[in-house]
């Protein structure tokens, strides 16, 4: 299962790989930091400090600005760069001015994940309703539904067999704001038939499961991850072509291995969500469904 802090690992090592002799320094605290308003922290090795550096602390992506040090202990601006103080766990890694920051790095993140549901990559999710009669519409509270593909397929298990019987329905989105209260949910079903199926008794269905927690990524998605917010990060750190307005400015040009570095994780990355995106069109294929066949309330498999 990918964790936040696994995928800035693989995208720190991809981003500093590019340029070894930017890697970052990483050390550890050498006590807990405190409260807000604590103005001192201590380092496990105070001699690779400086005033005027910046450290940065992994577990809370606070940035610390030094103004003095002593020995091991580093008198600090707290919440520096717009971040946010706060209390760090002894022993806990540090990095020294760091090029691409912990913000910058989950925001890569984030944009990776918002971007797998425009290529249609997505995880599968199981939910239950219970069967009531007179009933067709039933609300669904799920947060994670793909809002592209939704649910995907509701069926029940045959009694015997446990062989899966696909039931009709049709998906229903709404953005009702104050209206009935049977949609406040915003999404549901609406259930054509409930087959065999008596009161009471449950139906499942399955649903594409937009990927928006990290958790939710198989490895194989979060490789994909990697890539995409490596290249989105390394984007953003190319400077533009500006046009030169004088004779005495300075033109600045694009760093020739920074644009080469993220062409090529763009390129795999296009490679590898495109291959992700039919696998998992693949997939979708599989579950039961129905076909609702019109005048003649006909259902086929």
């Amino acid at each position: 299962m990918a964790t936040q802090a696994n995928l800035r690992t693989l995208i720190r090592a991809n981003l500093y790989g590019q340029s070894p002799v930017e890697d970052v320094f990483a050390s550890t605290l050498g006590a807990a930091i405190g409260t807000t308003a604590t103005t001192s922290v201590t380092v496990a090795d105070g001699t690779f400090w400086a005033q005027g550096d910046l450290l940065e602390v992994d577990e809370t992506g606070e940035q610390l600005l030094i103004t003095a040090v002593a020995t091991n202990t580093l008198t600090v601006i707290r919440g520096f760069n717009g971040t946010t103080a706060a209390t760090a766990t002894d022993g806990g890694v540090v990095w020294k001015n760091p090029r691409f920051s912990i913000a910058q790095i989950d925001q890569g993140i984030a944009v990776a994940l918002d971007a797998f549901e425009l290529w249609g990559v997505h995880s599968f999710n199981q939910g239950t309703i219970t069967i009531s009669a007179l009933k067709n519409y039933y609300e669904l509270s799920d947060t994670d539904i793909s809002p592209t593909y939704g649910v995907l397929s509701v069926y029940y298990p045959e009694s015997i067999s446990e062989v899966p019987i696909p039931l009709p329905f049709r998906p229903a989105y709404f953005n009702l704001g104050t209206g009935p209260s049977a949609y406040s949910q915003g999404q549901g079903i609406h259930l054509l038939s409930s087959g065999d199926l008596a009161a009471g008794e449950t139906a499942y269905y399955v649903y594409a499961q937009k990927l928006s927690d990290v958790a939710n990524l198989s490895s194989l998605q979060a490789d994909i991850l990697v890539l995409g917010a490596t290249a989105v990060i390394l984007g953003k750190a190319i400077i533009p072509f500006t046009q030169d307005p004088g004779a005495r400015t300075n033109r600045t040009i694009q760093g020739g291995q920074v644009v080469r570095d993220g062409r090529f994780f763009q390129s795999e990355y296009f490679l590898r969500v495109t291959a992700e995106a039919a696998r998992v069109a693949v997939e979708r294929q599989r579950f039961p469904t129905t076909v609702h066949l019109g005048r003649a309330a006909r259902w086929r498999p």
